[in-house]
């Protein structure tokens, strides 16, 4: 490529620092979904998302919208409302799988790419 080792190592230093501001967003979003987890957060808000009823699946690709929105990775917001969307598509006597799969269709095309 005609770099000098100067400059791969001043361009492979610089990709490291970005790539750890990234990391430490990545660690940010699975505490945080972890913690809507373990502190009753996502029972409480599957609880009112499984009362929207015959339009939870509407919502609940929403969710899967949203999160993206918030979060800017459908990953992220797999991790945020993955299990809000379990808990209640069962409460809704809707398919778990379909639900998740709903999360992240919705992510998708709430993704800008």
């Amino acid at each position: 490529m005609g770099l000098s080792f100067r400059k791969i190592v001043s361009v492979y230093g610089r990709t490291i620092v970005k790539g750890s501001l990234l990391a430490a967003d990545d660690a940010a979003m699975l505490a945080i979904g972890m913690l809507t987890r373990y502190s009753g957060l996502d029972a409480t808000m599957d609880w009112r998302l499984a009362r929207t009823g015959h339009l939870y699946p509407f919502f609940g690709t929403l969710l899967g919208w949203l999160g993206v929105a918030l979060t800017g990775s459908d990953t992220s917001s797999n991790v945020l409302f993955g299990s809000l969307q379990k808990i209640s598509a069962q409460q809704v006597n809707v398919s778990p799988v379909l639900m998740a799969a709903a999360n992240t269709t919705g992510g998708g095309d709430g993704q800008d790419d």
